[in-house]
């Protein structure tokens, strides 16, 4: 850091784990999304069908998102997995009429299905100290698909899913407490899907951090 011309984090709340002699080097320059995809009316179903896309390791915190599989079986909500990982065998073990479990694909791929789903998951293993900002959190914003996120306190992405509407994330990794969270999530779902998703796009949109860059260079 002593040598560096300019120190790039993803959060302002990531300052606190840097040494202030260095704050006057800092920008905020966040991972990026497509602004360019349409937005498309989705029209209400009664199954309710959620997926989660990305790694699954121990930073992903296997037991919140093994806990949140018993809940999607109990209340009969479907959850197709697309992924890889260190724990993803285990994930496998739980494939079943609810449960579907597929193996990554890409981008493109994922692209053209994503959007069948109502909402995608998170979850962040608690040991985490910094703001993480997940891709498969990305992903889903600019599908505009409502989260629903166990992740670390201080993390950023809990002021910002309540301000904006965009789903509901949780601190507290006490299993009766990711039940309500979780049962509200689902009975609000609809409502989530209204969120100001437009607004979150913009604060990881690709030209925000082509500004930074251009006022760093000129």
């Amino acid at each position: 850091m002593r040598y560096s011309d300019t120190i790039a984090i993803q959060s302002k709340n990531n300052l606190k784990f840097i040494n202030k002699s260095f704050h006057k080097k800092i920008i905020i320059f966040r991972n990026w999304i497509n602004l360019k995809k349409k937005k498309e009316i989705k029209k209400y179903k009664k199954d309710i069908k959620l997926i989660y896309c990305g790694n699954i390791g121990p930073a992903q915190d296997f037991k919140s998102i093994n806990f949140i599989i018993n809940q999607c079986i109990k209340n009969y909500i479907y959850l197709d997995f697309y992924g890889r990982g260190k724990l993803y065998d285990e994930i496998k073990k739980k494939s079943g009429h609810f449960i579907k479990v597929y193996d990554e694909i890409k981008i493109e791929k994922l692209d053209k299905i994503i959007r069948n789903y109502d909402g995608g998951l998170i979850s962040l293993n608690r040991l985490h100290s910094t703001t993480n900002i997940p891709g498969k959190f990305l992903t889903y914003i600019e599908n505009d698909l409502p989260v629903f996120g166990i992740i670390n306190k201080n993390n950023e992405l809990l002021k910002m899913t309540k301000k904006y509407k965009i789903g509901l994330t949780t601190s507290s990794y006490q299993k009766k407490n990711i039940e309500i969270n979780f049962s509200t999530f689902i009975k609000n779902i609809e409502l989530y899907k209204k969120g100001n998703f437009d607004k979150v796009k913009n604060v990881f949109s690709i030209e925000n951090n082509l500004k930074i860059i251009n006022n760093l260079i000129n």
